[in-house]
């Protein structure tokens, strides 16, 4: 990466013991934000947060990169690396977002609750 890759974990997040389907779906997807701001976005910034506790995550993955065209957002052929976030994000009970304002970047955010899962 020619620029900056921050990851931070909050105190609570480092000792979180969320279940194994949870946290394997947290990664997933922070592996395809990373991957997708810097094959397709042109990121020269990453910031990945992580917080939480054994009944909460959050997982926040931030570029600079160009953004996501708006129609890249539904669930068109040729971005199976969305549908497959939203689908992780779906399986453990979550709520994923993206949030994108071209040119400043993109931001995906992970929520989970032990409640609503």
């Amino acid at each position: 990466l020619p620029g900056q890759a921050r990851l931070h974990a909050s105190d609570a997040a480092r000792t979180a013991d969320w279940p194994d389907d949870v946290a394997y779906a947290a990664f997933m997807i922070a592996r395809e934000a990373v991957a997708n701001a810097l094959r397709h976005a042109g990121a020269s910034r990453i910031d990945v947060d992580i917080d939480g506790d054994s009944g909460r995550l959050a997982l926040a993955v931030r570029d600079d990169g160009c953004g996501i065209a708006a129609g890249q957002l539904d669930d068109t052929p040729g971005h199976l690396g969305l549908v497959g976030m939203r689908e992780r994000a779906l399986a453990i009970g979550a709520r994923l977002e993206f949030v994108t304002a071209a040119p400043r970047g993109t931001q995906v955010t992970l929520s989970w609750e032990a409640s609503a899962a």
